[in-house]
C-alpha cells in the first residue's frame, strides 16, 4: 500500500523537480497530496476505505456513535445476542423517529427489540430503547481518509490504479498554486471531464471513467424487483 511519501517524486517532476517544493514538514507537495485524497476519500467509496466493527446495543442505551473515522454508514444489522436471530430494523429520518417517545404516557420506558433507526449528528438513534435483553451490533461503513504523523506516513487507501488520480490531483493544485491556471485547468477537465461548447456534450473525465467496480457488480445486486411469470392461455375445453 502506498503512502504520501511514495507519491511526493512523481508530482515533484511534473511540477518542474523543484527542490523547494519538498522544503519542510509537512511540505507543499505532501499537502497537495493529502488534499487530493482526502477529496477522492471522501467522494468515492472504494474496498479499500470500507470497514466492518462489531459492538452490542444494551439496556439503556439511546443510540450508538459512529466510529470515529466513519465518513458514512452502509449498512448496520442487529442479532439477538442469545442466539443469534436477526432483527430487521427500518431505516428512517430523524423526523419520523422523534415520533416515538422514549416514554409513555405512564412515565416507564418504550422498550423492547430495535425496530427503527435513524442517523443525526454522527450518531445513530434506535427505537424503542433496548429492552432487558442484549444485541450484537455489526456495523459496516465507509472510512475516511485519515492524516497520518508524520504526514508523509499516511496510507492512500485507493484501488493501485487511483494513486495516478491523486498524483494529478495533487499536480493540479500545484499548478494552481504556482500561477499556472491553463495547466490546472487541463487536468481538471482530464480528471473531472468536460463539456464540448458546440454540442454541449459532457465528456467523462478519468475519475468516472475508472470508478467501474460498483457498474461491475451491479448484476449481482439483490433488487426487488418482481419475477416474470410465463403467460398462460386458457380455451374453453366443454
Amino acid at each position: 500500500m502506498d503512502t504520501i511519501d511514495d507519491r511526493v517524486s512523481y508530482v515533484q517532476l511534473e511540477l518542474g523537480n523543484r527542490a523547494d517544493l519538498t522544503a519542510g514538514n509537512p511540505s507543499r507537495i505532501q499537502n497537495w497530496i493529502w488534499q487530493s485524497y482526502l477529496n477522492l476519500g471522501s467522494s468515492y467509496k472504494f474496498h479499500e476505505n470500507q470497514k466492518t466493527v462489531t459492538l452490542q446495543w444494551i439496556s439503556g442505551m439511546d443510540s450508538i456513535p459512529y466510529p470515529d473515522d466513519a465518513r458514512a454508514i452502509l449498512n448496520v444489522a442487529f442479532y439477538r445476542a442469545i442466539d443469534g436471530t436477526a432483527i430487521k430494523v427500518n431505516w428512517k429520518d430523524i423526523n419520523y423517529l422523534r415520533r416515538y417517545p422514549t416514554q409513555g404516557l405512564s412515565g416507564a420506558q418504550n422498550v423492547g427489540p430495535p425496530a427503527i433507526a435513524a442517523s443525526f449528528t454522527d450518531q445513530l438513534f434506535i427505537r424503542p430503547l433496548c429492552d432487558s435483553q442484549v444485541y450484537n451490533v455489526i456495523i459496516d461503513y465507509w472510512a475516511k481518509p485519515t492524516k497520518a504523523s508524520p504526514i508523509g506516513d499516511t496510507d492512500l487507501l485507493v484501488p493501485d490504479d487511483f494513486l495516478e488520480i491523486i498524483d494529478m490531483g495533487a499536480m493540479m493544485r500545484g499548478h494552481a498554486s504556482l500561477g499556472e491556471p491553463e495547466k490546472a485547468q487541463s487536468l481538471q477537465q482530464l480528471l473531472y471531464g468536460f463539456t464540448i461548447p458546440t454540442t454541449s456534450k459532457f465528456v467523462p473525465g478519468l475519475i468516472a471513467t475508472l470508478y467501474t467496480r460498483r457498474q461491475a457488480e451491479a448484476p449481482t445486486m439483490d433488487y426487488n424487483i418482481q419475477p416474470t411469470q410465463t403467460k398462460r392461455t386458457f380455451t374453453n375445453v366443454s
